[in-house]
């Protein structure tokens, strides 16, 4: 995995640094991380989303796509995901 994510306005950041920063400023943030993955014509594509909640005051979203070659198996698919 890539150690650079995107944000909802498409700026690239260190999710390390990033998540230190955001957590610096909204200490009781809460972190939920998802993934998922989707098949297209010729390519697998992973994403990976990080989402900073705070409280009832909003949240904020980094995310990575990643494009493989096609992996037509579903468990090998998956368990990539994971």
């Amino acid at each position: 995995m890539d150690k650079y994510f995107r944000t909802e306005k498409g700026e690239r950041v260190n999710v390390i640094e990033h998540c230190r920063e955001i957590l610096g400023q909204y200490p009781k943030a809460e972190i939920l991380i998802g993934t998922d993955s989707q098949n297209s014509k010729n390519h697998s594509w992973y994403s990976t989303v990080i989402v900073y909640r705070y409280g009832t005051n909003g949240a904020h979203y980094i995310y990575n796509t990643v494009k493989v070659p096609k992996i037509r198996d579903l468990f090998n698919r998956l368990f990539k995901e994971c």
